[in-house]
């Protein structure tokens, strides 16, 4: 009896793991990854769908060959955490997974959109399709992070001051996080261009955040 709950424990925490690791790493379960496939047909392959132009979508030919890239599951920090000292330790300790994945979108050697996976009713569901420049700025940063070389990701969002950023980890260690679209001057930084090697430490990237929000709820935003 005593054998068998303990191989029933081993499962759990194998599962578990894996999960855990799944989502860290960015490779979407199948049943995500399914749910993003059916997007790609309701979004972009659907002949009724108009403006995909404004994706980067230039030709037929660009409709017929779009595929899905690389997932991200969003993380996201409670204000509860965010705000509360005493659980001050760096984003990554505090970073919460939830139920959106975002993928990226190409069409032979261009990336084009986001088309992002929601859990509705218990089930996945495509529901959006979009962030052009986000999509070109996360290939950017897979090219010069690649995952052939052991780099994983994390894309972390505070909604508080709608700041994003990639963390990026090899093996255990998180090597530090990448503002996304002007995250820099949400954080009270110099805005500045784009940079894929622009790395942040993550205990300074979370104090940053917490002075924002605090500015922010300071002055009634």
């Amino acid at each position: 009896m005593m054998k068998k709950l303990f191989c029933a424990m081993i499962a759990v925490i194998f599962i578990f793991a894996l999960h855990i690791s799944l989502s860290y790493a960015g490779e979407a379960p199948p049943d995500i990854r399914n749910a993003a496939s059916k997007g790609i047909s309701i979004f972009v392959k659907d002949p009724g769908m108009k403006g995909l132009y404004r994706l980067g979508f230039e030709s037929q030919s660009d409709i017929d060959y779009a595929a899905l890239g690389d997932g991200f599951q969003i993380f996201t920090v409670p204000t509860d955490k965010l705000l509360n000292e005493s659980d001050f330790q760096d984003i990554q300790s505090v970073a919460t997974p939830t139920n959106q994945w975002e993928f990226l979108v190409v069409a032979g050697n261009k990336t084009n959109a986001l088309l992002t996976v929601d859990l509705v009713e218990g089930k996945w569901t495509p529901v959006g399709i979009g962030s052009s420049g986000l999509a070109k700025k996360l290939s950017k940063l897979l090219e010069a992070w690649p995952a052939s070389s052991g780099y994983q990701y994390r894309l972390i969002i505070a909604y508080q001051i709608s700041a994003k950023f990639i963390e990026v980890s090899q093996g255990d260690i998180v090597i530090g996080l990448i503002p996304l679209l002007g995250s820099n001057a949400k954080m009270g930084e110099p805005k500045k261009e784009f940079d894929p090697t622009d790395i942040h430490d993550a205990k300074e990237v979370l104090i940053n955040l917490r002075s924002a929000v605090l500015r922010n709820i300071q002055s009634g935003q």
